[in-house]
């Protein structure tokens, strides 16, 4: 028979059972932290697809603080303070109290209290650091702090000697589940696989800016053609399947009014449509539109973010001058032949 005699402090206690439970979070809170990363990688490795989308750097950033602020300041301090008030509530744990370690089971005699508890009743045993903790159930322990061993030798005798006569299907109610471990697995194999992937992404666009463009990139960012002032257009695309500045339909023709100072090196156009339209209460029939890609400029066809004014912007710069509502970031424009014979109807192509 195995004995030994722990004198427990609500300090050694308080640290072994917060490890433990701090443990447990550490398994949400990497959850939480893989999908702030694929929210950071979204954001930093692909370009916005929206500029009302939420696919920026500060949600994923904001999760990591929120969940590792959460862990220090909320959850420590409510472990510490359910472990103090348990501590209190059972004086009997801080006596001097003698285990024995039987066939049976384990025996605890303390100055004013006796238990036995047969093997079968136990979950499971882990070696801590510090301290070997026995488990009745997941939250109720019993702990043999390091110093309550007279060698490191007795410390591996008592864990083997336990874990040879506590039940391996009690053991099954200490760890995960084979299920639970697959959907683990699954998760974090697919928050890997969206974080690479979005890492690959941006390498391939790297290196992909250095082959020549084809005839069709270099018409869709306007590298042929040109437009002009009275030039006649069509407006339609977006980044949604439906936008709601289309209203269900393809799209809208319109006139280039002027160009004046936009947000980029190219001018903005500034085109009114053959009717108005209302965006989010929101009624014009002026546009202006800013080139969307970097080093594009005003062809035959191109993609555009779009300004709706109930007014006719002043020729001065975006930060300068009254600004409308943005309402598009993918709109697709192309050029018309100026003397179509129906000033509102839709190109064939569109």
């Amino acid at each position: 028979m195995l004995e030994i005699q722990v004198q427990l402090t609500k300090e050694i206690y308080g640290k072994v059972a917060s490890a433990i439970m701090v443990r447990k979070l550490l398994h949400v809170y990497i959850f939480f932290v893989l999908v702030a990363i694929t929210l950071v990688t979204n954001s930093i490795f692909l370009p916005p697809e929206s500029m009302k989308s939420t696919n920026y750097p500060f949600p994923g950033i904001l999760t990591i603080i929120f969940f590792t602020l959460t862990l220090y300041f909320i959850a420590l301090p409510i472990l510490q303070y359910q472990f103090g008030f348990g501590w209190k509530k059972h004086p009997m744990a801080a006596q001097l109290t003698k285990y024995s370690f039987s066939e049976k089971g384990l025996n605890a005699e303390g100055e004013t209290y006796h238990t036995f508890q047969a093997w079968e009743n136990f979950i499971g045993i882990k070696q801590m650091r510090s301290a070997v903790v026995l488990f009745l159930t997941q939250n109720q322990i019993s702990v043999f702090p390091n110093e309550s061993f007279s060698s490191a030798q007795q410390r591996q005798d008592i864990v083997a000697f336990v874990s040879q006569h506590i039940p391996p299907e009690k053991y099954k109610l200490l760890k995960f589940s084979s299920f639970k471990k697959i959907i683990v697995v699954l998760i974090c194999a697919y928050l890997f696989i969206v974080i690479v992937g979005n890492i690959w992404t941006q390498v391939w666009v790297r290196l992909d800016k250095n082959r020549p463009m084809t005839d069709a990139e270099k018409t869709i960012i306007g590298l042929t053609g040109e437009l002009k002032v009275n030039d006649r257009i069509w407006l339609g695309g977006g980044y949604e399947p439906d936008p709601e500045w289309r209203h269900k339909g393809k799209g809208y023709p319109g006139t280039v009014e002027f160009f004046m100072p936009g947000q980029n090196e190219e001018p903005a156009a500034v085109v009114k449509l053959d009717k108005k339209i209302t965006v989010e209460g929101i009624t014009g029939d002026i546009l202006v539109l800013e080139l969307r890609s970097k080093g594009a400029k005003w062809g035959d066809e191109g993609i555009v973010h779009l300004e709706l004014c109930d007014f006719v912007p002043e020729r001065r710069p975006w930060k300068e001058r009254k600004q409308g509502k943005w309402i598009e970031s993918h709109a697709h424009y192309r050029k018309l032949a100026n003397d179509l014979p129906n000033k509102g109807s839709e190109p064939v192509a569109e």
